[in-house]
């Protein structure tokens, strides 16, 4: 039998799909020896805010293969969008790589791509999982230089959510990204269901569904960040969509946990400035956390009942207070010494 689960080739320069990378239903179906939407291992379809995710096995190892309704958006307008991904996911380890596609136009799509043992980091989350310091900050990083490739091809990930970031032993990467029309498109179907609230209260106060822009997933990251923090789910008080828009309104954020590194929680606040503007970059956010990598990688959190736990802090200069603080650079040093500056 033809493999035909080979290596794709990368895009040529203008910017079309290898012939290998679009295949038939037939062929996907002996791909997977399966009906799509039939998972043989009995282990039941996974979710995702694009999609229903099912596994499947191919060559003794297994594969990921979502079902992307795609009715409410014209097919050559989700041709291109599933092209500028495929492309951009190729440039960095941290994206979800598309391996192949079926496309039954006008309805719907299916996508292949590589299967993430451990899932989401949401459905970990709220399993109880917990993290060492040295694990949180490597997500961090894996989440933040995925968002940099998107951001340096002027990508938005448009859903930067905690059940968007799947972790496989040591690998993170960014799932769902992309494909702007299409979920335009399928958020006016699903604005209104339950789980679109978990959504909402994961955005920035200025974020609309048709009006996205990168701070607003710093925003978002910073989100990601409290929930590896702690492990819960943000403003449980806000029930309905009414309370949710409330609390955009009023640009109330969460309250950072105070047994966690300084240098964490200071991130998270300056992920959360009200103002858009005053937000850090990706980029400044890498540099940021990698400086600061052994502050958090080695903290010891507080014994129950502790001063830091109960958040008195400690008198004295707060070492990472210049965080985000413009500094003129020495033509002689590549960095600031008082930390990378946000522009």
């Amino acid at each position: 039998m033809k493999n035909l689960f080979k290596e794709v080739k990368k895009l040529d320069p203008q910017g079309e799909s290898p012939n290998d990378f679009f295949i038939t239903f037939d062929e996907l179906q002996i791909l997977l020896g399966a009906t799509p939407e039939k998972d043989e291992n009995d282990q039941g379809p996974g979710h995702s805010s694009f999609g229903r995710l099912y596994k499947h096995p191919l060559d003794g190892k297994p594969v990921a293969v979502k079902t992307v309704t795609i009715r409410y958006v014209n097919g050559e307008t989700f041709r291109e969008e599933l092209k500028t991904v495929y492309e951009v996911g190729n440039q960095s380890e941290h994206l979800v790589h598309l391996e192949k596609c079926c496309l039954l136009e006008p309805t719907r799509a299916y996508l292949v791509t590589k299967w993430m043992s451990q899932g989401s980091l949401y459905d970990l989350l709220q399993k109880g999982e917990k993290f060492s310091w040295r694990r949180r900050f490597d997500i961090a990083v894996g989440i933040i230089k995925g968002l940099i490739t998107l951001h340096k091809n002027n990508i938005l990930h448009e859903s930067l959510y905690s059940w968007n970031v799947l972790l496989d032993n040591n690998s993170v990467k960014l799932s769902d990204f992309g494909f702007p029309q299409t979920k335009l498109s399928m958020s006016y179907i699903t604005a209104l269901m339950d789980g679109q609230l978990q959504r909402f209260k994961r955005q920035a106060p200025e974020q609309t569904d048709q009006k996205i822009q990168k701070p607003a997933e710093i925003y978002s990251f910073g989100m990601i960040l409290w929930e590896l923090t702690t492990g819960a789910e943000p403003f449980t008080q806000a029930t309905n969509l009414i309370k949710i828009l409330n609390l955009k309104v009023s640009k109330t954020s969460e309250n950072i946990p105070k047994n966690c590194p300084q240098a964490w929680q200071n991130l998270i606040e300056r992920c959360w400035n009200p103002e858009a503007a005053q937000r850090p970059t990706a980029d400044a956010i890498l540099d940021y956390l990698l400086k600061y990598e052994k502050d958090i990688t080695q903290y010891v959190e507080p014994s129950a009942g502790s001063q830091q736990e109960l958040g008195e802090q400690k008198p004295g200069k707060n070492p990472y207070a210049s965080f985000g603080t413009p500094v003129k650079p020495d033509p002689a040093i590549q960095k600031p010494p008082g930390g990378p500056s946000f522009k």
